[in-house]
């Protein structure tokens, strides 16, 4: 008695192939992994910075990051300081 089994494999994001199996029967089949034709756009899960997926060239405001200016070097008096605690 031959003994069947079905098999389901997915290709890539949508393509999905069925087919069954006989014991006796004999399959070959190469999978070949050619990075030079992969694509980063049909990845999943891309990464992300505040929500917004790293597709193309992003700005910092695309990416909801904080505006550009001089933050470390802003200087503040004695007084200014002392007026922000009244």
């Amino acid at each position: 008695m031959n003994n069947t089994e079905a098999i389901r494999m997915n290709i890539g994001s949508s393509e999905i192939i069925d087919m069954e199996v006989k014991e006796t029967d004999n399959i070959g089949f190469t999978i070949e992994n050619n990075a030079s034709n992969s694509n980063y756009n049909r990845l999943f899960n891309k990464p992300q910075i505040n929500s917004v997926e790293l597709i193309g060239n992003k700005s910092s405001s695309d990416l909801n990051l904080q505006p550009a200016g001089n933050y470390a070097n802003t200087r503040i008096t004695n007084i200014e300081i002392d007026n922000l605690f009244r």
